[in-house]
């Protein structure tokens, strides 16, 4: 941890300055077609032939191992019933299905390692349709408005760029095409697609318009993991998110898909009005069919402004984040957590005072938390771009041409949470703030601020205090004030030192902002970054409860913080809640068990048992297992006590599973059931409490039964059901196993009774172990595992 203080002085102003809501949003000019409704132009029953689905093609790429891809397609009126076969070469891999009553087929396939290029034959009777020239890879989807729309001809360095194209043609692209419709569709539609699915090169991005952010992304991305990419562009400029957002997912927000949306335009000051959910019905329902491995996401700009829900956003987005994964999971075969990143809103416009629209959307854009990760957005990273303006754009300062560096903070965040690489991708960020008076030939307030790592200072501006006068301090609402700081001294890679002339005492210190601008800072130029990595402290904003003070000392106040983690998973999820995020077995490492592939069902390790004690608040419970050949990539689903309150966790390559549980409070008892297709297990009567370790040699060993008073001792053993025991054999192994063998287990979990723990096997359970589970519990009053793991030399 490294300290960045400021020394803060409170200016009384006299007058407050009016915040005024930013209109002037330049965008990129599209046609208008609000008019234009896709379902017109689907297929009818009798106009279908034996066919795929419009955007499965030649040169597409299929999501790889270790999910399973989705292949659909059409039948004709009188082939329902009918057989349809599809055969993948090379290897004349074989898979079937029967057409359904609505006239479609749909096909699991795989999982197939990543690589090709294949040759996908279907066959319905005598008729046979072919894609050829098929890779399988990673599929990602590029949607927003129109800095996801922005095209890699107009971004810096564009000539080059698109030259560059064709030195990657294991990278493929496919671009829908403007539509909108009322109700949800099935398919594209005849109109629906503006590039076919092509190898890279500069007459096909040239063609499709195609998406900078989306390119260079996936560029970027295979340089990384050297596998193909498919990049499936689905964008609209000047859209607003509840355009691209389900009737589902706007309920969670008290909106309606009936109601027409304002948003700040393409150009000029005018708000344009769309229908909800248009965007989501005609450009990304049709999708759902299809496994991907994840998406990225540009928009806010056009829900920035008055009545355009800006205040909603904190809602309205990561509901359609969670709306858009259960669609994609409940219809295809797409992982239920599937990685969204997305990019925190560029600066625009050389006007350093705005303090309303973009900041708040910032804001909004992680859920009011100011990082991502978070409890709220899980497997979700971001690229921060605030500090990336294009003043002399001749596209509108909105759109940026520097388009490289915000895919490539993208992909940092992608490998870190959706690779689970061992990146840096995250800027620092503050996790502690002191406040103290101090003298100098003035008085004035210290600031010291503790952030998660080394800082690199570029830029002088951007820090506030809110300072409160009466009572209660609301910043927001004209009884406190946001106070910028002057530098004073000068920086070193571990402090920075900030003050102004002050009349606000520690006591009226009831807030702190970094960069709450709509354009914060020039080129690259913010005030704080990372020193080893170079990437920007997001924008935060911390007040009223967020903003909780407590008082060390006698002029010591300190604040302690949110901070974020470096994974796809929050620190820290309310009780009976999991994360989606596999806990990882050694990293990347394949684990050493002593159970063959060939040989596991689907199961827990062999110490989840029932009577089993798992560990309760602050901490997270783990519980893993094992899963049989060929349910690679496939999910476990967890409930506790019959409810779902879990999502699930997808089966790794090595035939694992793992979840996190909590924090879960003390108690009990519960059960606990993993579930995989139609398979269920179950853990019954399992307590979360406190588990121990008691390990060492024979004094740990010593047994309960020859302990004085033991007959009393074993006897008292019943009056705590609440303390549960498991005891080890003695064993050896060369090299670290994951698992104990299914010999390796002397007393499985247990309640205690004078049997299990004074006259079981080997007559013996550690005395030091059972009596210091006893005394504990007797102070704690909460469950109490005692796992006895020792060997007695």
């Amino acid at each position: 941890m490294r300290m960045l203080s400021w020394i803060l002085t409170a200016l009384v102003f006299t007058s407050i300055v009016t915040c005024h809501v930013m209109k002037n949003v330049f965008e990129m000019v599209i046609e208008t077609h609000n008019d234009k409704d896709i379902s017109e132009n689907t297929l009818k029953e009798d106009e279908r032939k034996f066919s795929f689905a419009s955007y499965y093609q030649d040169h597409m790429v299929l999501q790889s191992s270790p999910q399973k891809a989705v292949i659909w397609g059409y039948v004709p009126k009188d082939k329902q019933n009918s057989i349809v076969e599809v055969f993948i070469t090379p290897g004349y891999k074989r898979y079937s299905a029967l057409a359904r009553e609505d006239l479609t087929w749909v096909i699991e396939i795989g999982p197939v390692k990543s690589g090709g290029p294949y040759l996908i034959t279907a066959h319905l009777q005598n008729d046979s349709i072919l894609l050829t020239d098929v890779l399988f890879g990673d599929v990602w989807i590029c949607s927003g408005q129109s800095n996801m729309h922005f095209p890699l001809t107009e971004i810096f360095n564009n000539q080059e760029e698109v030259e560059d194209t064709v030195n990657y043609p294991d990278i493929r692209i496919f671009v829908t095409n403007f539509s909108v419709s009322d109700k949800p569709v099935t398919d594209l539609g005849r109109d629906g697609i503006l590039l076919p699915w092509s190898k890279s090169s500069p007459e096909s991005v040239k063609k499709g318009n195609f998406s900078a952010v989306c390119w260079l992304y996936g560029k970027y991305l295979y340089k990384h993991l050297k596998k193909p990419i498919g990049l499936l562009e689905t964008s609209v400029g000047g859209t607003p998110v509840e355009a691209w957002s389900s009737k589902d997912a706007l309920k969670k927000c008290g909106l309606s898909d009936q109601n027409r949306v304002e948003a700040l335009p393409m150009s000029g000051t005018d708000l344009t009005s769309w229908k909800s959910s248009v965007l989501w019905n005609a450009m990304v329902h049709p999708f759902i069919n299809m496994t991907i491995y994840g998406t990225i996401w540009y928009q806010g700009e056009s829900n920035s402004g008055a009545h355009t829900n800006i205040d909603l956003y904190n809602c309205t987005f990561p509901a359609m984040i969670d709306d858009w994964r259960k669609k994609f999971s409940q219809s295809g075969g797409t992982r239920q957590l599937f990685p969204f990143g997305f990019v925190q809103l560029a600066g625009f416009t050389p006007d350093f005072s705005v303090s309303v629209g973009f900041p708040d959307i910032r804001w909004h854009q992680t859920a009011d938390y100011g990082y991502v990760p978070n409890h709220r957005l899980r497997n979700v990273f971001m690229a921060v771009a605030m500090d990336l303006p294009d003043f002399t754009s001749p596209y509108g300062d909105v759109h940026t041409r520097d388009k490289q560096d915000v895919a490539a903070r993208l992909v940092l965040g992608s490998l870190a949470v959706a690779y689970s690489q061992n990146v840096s991708f995250q800027g620092p960020y503050p996790v502690k703030v002191t406040i103290t008076p101090a003298e100098l030939p003035y008085t004035y307030t210290q600031v010291e601020v503790e952030y998660t790592m080394d800082l690199e200072q570029r830029w002088l501006d951007g820090f506030e205090i809110c300072c409160a006068f009466v009572k209660p301090a609301v910043c927001e609402t004209g009884k406190a004030w946001w106070l910028p700081t002057a530098t004073w001294q000068g920086y070193d890679r571990k402090n920075v030192t900030q003050s102004y002339a002050s009349e606000c005492s520690i006591e009226n210190v009831v807030g702190i902002r970094y960069a709450w601008r709509r354009t914060p800072c020039p080129f690259k130029k913010c005030a704080i970054y990372g020193a080893n990595n170079s990437l920007p402290m997001p924008p935060f904003t911390y007040h009223g409860k967020a903003f909780s003070k407590k008082l060390i000392g006698k002029d010591k106040y300190v604040v302690k913080l949110d901070q974020p983690v470096e994974s796809g998973m929050p620190e820290h999820l309310p009780a009976f809640r999991m994360s989606d995020n596999p806990v990882p077995f050694y990293g990347n490492v394949k684990p050493t068990l002593e159970i063959e592939q060939s040989d596991r069902k689907f199961s827990f390790a062999s110490y989840y048992g029932d009577n089993m004690v798992l560990q309760g608040q602050p901490k997270k419970a783990v519980i893993w297992g094992y899963a049989p050949l060929g349910s690679e990539g496939k999910a476990v689903n967890v409930q506790i006590n019959g409810v779902n309150v879990t999502s699930s966790t997808i089966i790794t390559d090595h035939l694992l599973w793992a979840v996190e549980l909590g924090p879960i409070e003390a108690g009990g008892p519960h059960v606990i059931e993993a579930k995989l297709d139609s398979n269920t297990i179950s853990l019954k009567n399992v307590l979360f409490g406190d588990v121990w370790v008691c390990s060492g040699q024979s004094n740990m060993q010593f047994s309960m039964s020859q302990v004085f008073n033991s007959s009393a001792e074993l006897n008292d053993t019943h009056n705590y059901p609440d303390i549960r025991v498991f005891a080890v054999k003695d064993k050896v192994a060369t090299v670290p196993l994951t698992d104990f063998s299914s010999d390796g287990i002397l007393l499985p979990w247990s309640l205690p009774t004078p049997e299990n723990i004074g006259h079981g096997k080997f007559n013996y359970f550690s005395a030091v172990c059972w009596l210091y589970g006893k005394y504990l519990y007797q102070v704690l009053q909460k469950p109490i595992g005692r796992l006895d793991s020792c060997i007695s030399h």
